[in-house]
């Protein structure tokens, strides 16, 4: 499990924006989206994995907001 988000105020301005991210299905890109998410982004995944990108989509939308 992932430990809660933590708000950084340097990211305040980008809340509500969009964020394509790539490599979204594992790693570095998926951490990258959810903090992104976690910092009132809205994230638009890509990657080679589509049932990986799927579930990191789905987790991301139950703890904080949207991706697709």
């Amino acid at each position: 499990a992932r430990p809660a988000p933590v708000r950084s105020a340097a990211l305040d301005r980008w809340q509500g924006r969009w964020a394509l991210v790539t490599g979204a299905s594992s790693g570095i890109g998926q951490a990258l989206a959810e903090g992104l998410a976690d910092a009132g982004m809205r994230v638009l995944l890509c990657g080679r994995d589509a049932a990986r990108l799927n579930q990191t989509a789905r987790q991301i939308e139950a703890r904080s907001g949207l991706a697709c």
